[in-house]
């Protein structure tokens, strides 16, 4: 999308306009307006969205959203963005890019034989019960003192809906929803993941893009981070793989799930991006959308990616991405340019 197209979308006109009043959540004065952040995840390919909320609040954007939502890694993501910790980035870097995390199923990437060995392409439970505790651990007290509320998405196996987890009571609490959030069948899990008395999946499941959950939550303006880089589509072969041995085991739980699966990847998928790409180009709404990814060309990462240099190369990506959106300063361009030239080296 041209520069000059995106600086003057209205979901950018009303970020700067409130950042440069310095409000709040619930003490805004265009109370009409509800300006929302979505965190898409991806597996490790997410370090790109990582990245690019990372880069917004050197920007000065860190409060101008009244909410955030994220479902898998991008929930994760936007908990480090809400905690003040942009060293949880290198959790991609240093951490989770190895045999320990990804499974040597995993490293097949090939979902059907994930299947037939009955073995997930990662281990969940080693991130979220030990790693966000005690390797790179989230700060819940800097989490619960954040202005912008984050909003946790998994899909229920129970009634087939999209569930919004908020108001969490302690870092146990919120790791729990994360977890429900990043339990993707066969890939993650293959059983779902219990939480506040339900069971739950990936919410992309049901919402690809959480665009469904954050119009119905009220949102006007949308601010969309992605990981893909612009024009990068999946195969229909993938995809029909993908969907059908999904469903295959979804059925297993509840054939409405199986049902509103099948909608949302054949249909709501595709209406989602030609919402995006049409609010983007025309500046149409409410409610106003306006997406922040790699431009054409630009490296895309696997779902396991295990390399650094390529994972960190993705990082700059994504930086490099919400730069572009914003046309910052040179000050500003510069302080997000040096917290990334620190992830050269990795921490070990």
């Amino acid at each position: 999308m041209d520069s000059d197209i995106r600086l003057s979308h209205p979901v950018v006109e009303l970020m700067k306009k409130r950042r440069a009043e310095g409000s709040l959540p619930g003490q805004r004065s265009d109370p009409q307006n509800r300006l929302g952040l979505i965190v898409e995840g991806g597996a490790v390919r997410a370090i790109v969205t990582a990245a690019e909320i990372l880069t917004l609040d050197p920007l000065g954007f860190r409060n101008v959203f009244d909410v955030i939502y994220g479902s898998s890694a991008g929930a994760s993501n936007a908990a480090y963005f809400c905690s003040n910790q942009p060293g949880g980035l290198r959790i991609y870097l240093d951490v989770v890019n190895n045999r320990r995390f990804i499974t040597i199923a995993g490293y097949l990437q090939v979902e059907p034989i994930l299947f037939l060995l009955r073995r997930p392409a990662v281990d969940i439970a080693w991130l979220f019960n030990h790693v966000m505790v005690n390797v790179l651990p989230l700060d819940w007290e800097a989490f619960a003192r954040s202005p912008v509320p984050l909003k946790v998405l998994a899909a229920s196996v129970e009634d087939a809906e999209i569930h919004a987890f908020d108001r969490f009571e302690s870092r146990q609490d919120l790791l729990h929803a994360l977890r429900a959030s990043a339990t993707l069948p066969i890939l993650a899990s293959f059983d779902p993941f219990y939480y506040r008395g339900g069971h739950y999946f990936d919410s992309g499941l049901l919402d690809p893009y959480c665009l469904r959950t954050a119009i119905a939550d009220g949102c006007t303006h949308l601010l969309v981070l992605r990981a893909h880089p612009r024009g990068i589509k999946p195969t229909e072969l993938e995809k029909r793989i993908a969907r059908d041995i999904t469903a295959r085991h979804l059925s297993q739980f509840n054939w409405d799930l199986v049902t509103r699966f099948l909608s949302a990847q054949f249909n709501e998928e595709y209406n989602c991006l030609e919402k995006l790409a049409e609010s983007e180009a025309n500046h149409s709404g409410p409610p106003f959308l306006l997406g922040i990814q790699p431009k054409a060309g630009s490296i895309d990462l696997a779902d396991w990616e295990c390399n650094r240099d390529k994972l960190l190369l993705g990082a700059w990506t994504g930086a490099q991405a919400a730069l572009d959106a914003f046309s910052p300063s040179q000050d500003e361009a510069d302080r997000v340019r040096a917290f990334f030239a620190t992830l050269d080296q990795p921490v070990r």
